[in-house]
């Protein structure tokens, strides 16, 4: 999800980040790491904060700056609540509606008042990234999120010793991962293993430990024998971990195979194929050979489908000629063609996959 292509919904409870962090270090908030943070990952293209602008007033040039549009919540309540939090999750759970191009809700809050919001966004479709501080974050928010960013981390706030995590739990994590997919069968991609360690995780963050990447991480724990492991490349640019088991057998993900797809690799094909036309629907581009490689090859660096490129070839030709996929320009080369899904194409798959099961 972390692509320059994201489109990016930003959303700041500016009560709760500005008195957590001026409470946990006695520093004022600063809107600037946030933006550059997100800016990375994609394009922001809703930024709104919601407070009391007239307790805030110093704030308000930054954030205008920033491009921060200012919706008002003055406080009304004895207990010092604006309510800012129910406005967010009105204002967000509408856009999330009625904008299918904005996949990212980024949400800059530690209240767990937002765990029901999250959930919504994530029951959309909505990629839901959380920043705030670690030392006042609910742990509820940290954990159903899919990206929790310290704001530590990117504001560059050196936290009490105590406060700092343990590169213990970020090898803990790293072992389970690395354990669960040499148990599945599973390839040992590095962006895959990290994906995996942020679904358990989401709070996990290799800066958060002084790394200023993954690869810089994982090469760590490597040399420094804090795990049985060694990173690699390939010839595609890829990067991969060696693991070292008890009795000294190195486990690595395989080279991809020319070979026929097992079951398990035609159901990944299948939803794979089924993802790319439904993303794709309403575009000019739908039902390309590329798109539909480049969608099969994610699934690979994944270590989801063991398969090199002839053999993906192969299976579109397999599924061509079994009438599942259609040639819109059949007169054109496999690698020139633009696909459709057969009329019937849920009978024609359920007849496919019955004959695999089946087998020869």
């Amino acid at each position: 999800m972390d692509t320059k292509s994201d489109s990016i919904a930003l959303f700041i409870d500016f009560d709760n980040i500005e008195i957590g962090i001026k409470r946990e270090y006695n520093r004022n908030f600063s809107i600037g790491p946030i933006i550059k943070e997100l800016s990375e990952r994609g394009t922001v293209v809703v930024r709104r904060a919601y407070g009391d602008w007239v307790s805030y007033q110093t704030y308000r040039e930054g954030l205008i700056e920033h491009g921060i549009e200012l919706i008002e919540r003055t406080v009304i309540t004895n207990s010092g609540k604006n309510g800012a939090d129910i406005k967010i999750a009105i204002d967000a759970v509408d856009l999330a509606l009625k904008n299918d191009f904005i996949s990212t809700f980024a949400i800059v809050s530690g209240d767990s008042d937002f765990l029901p919001l999250i959930q919504k966004l994530r029951e959309y479709g909505k990629y839901v990234t959380v920043i705030s501080g670690d030392g006042f974050t609910s742990p509820f928010i940290m954990k159903n999120c899919d990206k929790f960013i310290s704001y530590e981390t990117i504001a560059g706030i050196e936290k009490p010793h105590e406060q700092k995590k343990k590169l213990k739990d970020a090898i803990e994590l790293l072992e389970k991962v690395i354990l669960s997919r040499v148990d599945e069968g599973r390839g040992l991609h590095l962006a895959a293993i990290k994906n995996q360690m942020l679904r358990l995780d989401p709070s996990f963050n290799e800066k958060s430990y002084g790394f200023s990447n993954f690869g810089t991480f994982i090469r760590y724990i490597g040399d420094e024998c804090l795990l049985p492991i060694k990173i690699h490349s390939r010839d595609s640019g890829d990067w991969y971990l060696d693991y070292f088991s008890d009795d000294d057998e190195m486990i690595t993900s395989e080279e991809y195979q020319q070979r026929e797809p097992n079951i398990l690799e035609w159901e990944v094909i299948f939803e794979t194929i089924e993802r790319c036309f439904h993303e794709g629907e309403g575009k000019y581009t739908q039902g390309w050979y590329q798109y539909l490689i480049a969608y099969l090859t994610q699934q690979r660096r994944e270590g989801k489908i063991g398969l090199d490129q002839s053999s993906l070839r192969a299976a579109l030709h397999r599924l061509v000629d079994s009438g599942i996929l259609i040639r819109k320009n059949p007169e054109k080369s496999l690698e020139k063609s633009v696909f459709q899904l057969s009329g019937i194409y849920a009978q024609k798959k359920a007849a496919f996959m019955d004959d695999l099961s089946r087998g020869p």
